[in-house]
């Protein structure tokens, strides 16, 4: 018996190690953004010591390594788009992306439950959505092609696919199951590392999309029994339940919404008991300026700070929004989907975003500076 709470034990502090090393996500409604534009802001969080490229890729530039999932798909007939590519090296799911269009792609992890399905795409499911897409909501229908044409192969993720009017927050699970559910122009969505999608309207097609299975699939593993009387929660369904409650996913989406809407959640005190909502509506407009503060959280000024203000705040408990995984933080200020456009502009902030400044990084430039390379394109 006591070897048997011995593993039980390690896969579980297994489980959290991988965990606390993922990202963290905050996409603002044109409405709610004091641009009048979609904002997408995110942690890139990994393990280890990594490597980040920064790119300018031309078009075309993978459709040879892309052959397996596109050839001969008229979805995928035409000229690629160029892209500003952030690279993580010896990460599959670390990179992000911003297309010719000013559309941006990212991801989070959100480990679900399944246990029996399996797919073909990782890594390369992000940069064919980017590389296509001519909006977010187009690049969302290409994710949901894809998906259900060959499978995910990992466990579970949630992307963020955002243009200058319109964003989405995209969970996928392991399989062919996905979902995605439209930002509210005059809302904020802040995802951690859990699925945030909750309650879903089937027949309102214009905020949501999924695939077809979504309920059903849902009933046949008994993950959803709707003889109980309860709504159907896609979170609840399939999430891994030990994510919902982690210690590095509420304490941090509460840190982001004490910033947003202060009223509500009360900037110095945390209670944790409540699940917070797919999105809120914000007290004040949100600019770059507030989401580099949220960015950069680690509890100030609140009774989950660290009380020795001299040690580093990276490696406290409960696991901050700026930590020691922190690879890179991106602010996206996407303006137009005119090919190119001056003004769609990456801020990029190396490590941790507490410490560097964010880089402004417009579509624009036509090569990236070698130094920001470890070896070429």
């Amino acid at each position: 018996m006591r070897y048997l709470w011995l593993l039980v034990f390690l896969a579980f502090s297994g489980f959290a190690r991988a965990q606390q090393a993922d990202c963290f996500t905050v996409v603002v409604g044109q409405s709610a953004s004091a641009t009048g534009r979609v904002i997408a802001a995110h942690n890139e969080d990994d393990g280890g010591n990594l490597i980040v490229n920064l790119y300018k890729v031309p078009a075309n530039f993978f459709k040879e390594a892309d052959s397996m999932f596109i050839k001969d798909d008229p979805w995928f007939e035409r000229r690629s788009n160029e892209l500003l590519w952030f690279q993580t090296t010896r990460q599959e799911f670390g990179d992000a992306y911003m297309n010719e269009k000013g559309i941006v792609i990212f991801s989070n992890q959100c480990r679900s439950r399944e246990d029996t399905a399996t797919g073909l795409l990782t890594h390369q499911l992000r940069r064919i959505v980017i590389e296509y897409a001519e909006s977010a909501r187009h690049g969302v229908k290409i994710l949901g092609h894809l998906v259900e044409k060959f499978g995910y192969g990992s466990s579970g993720r949630t992307y963020t696919i955002a243009d200058n009017q319109e964003a989405f927050i995209v969970a996928v699970v392991q399989g062919r199951r996905w979902i995605a559910k439209r930002v509210p122009d005059n809302s904020v969505a802040v995802i951690p590392n859990y699925y945030t999608i909750d309650r879903i309207n089937f027949a309102d097609t214009v905020n949501y999309m999924f695939s077809p299975d979504i309920l059903t699939y849902a009933i046949r593993r008994r993950w959803y029994e709707p003889e109980e009387g309860k709504y159907f929660s896609f979170r609840e369904a399939y999430a891994d339940p030990r994510t919902l409650e982690a210690d590095w996913n509420k304490p941090r989406h509460w840190a982001a919404l004490r910033y947003l809407k202060p009223s509500y959640y009360f900037p110095d005190s945390y209670y944790g008991e409540e699940d917070f909502p797919f999105a809120v509506e914000p007290d004040t407009v949100v600019g770059r300026e507030m989401l580099e503060h949220i960015l950069s959280d680690h509890f100030e000024d609140s009774d989950l700070a660290r009380k020795d203000s001299l040690s580093t705040p990276h490696r406290m408990k409960p696991l901050p929004v700026c930590h020691r995984g922190n690879k890179f933080s991106m602010i996206v200020t996407p303006v137009s989907k005119y090919p190119g456009h001056e003004d769609n502009i990456v801020w990029w902030a190396p490590v941790n975003p507490c410490m560097h400044p964010y880089v402004p990084v417009s579509f624009a430039i036509r090569k990236i500076p070698r130094h920001f390379q470890s070896y070429p394109l």
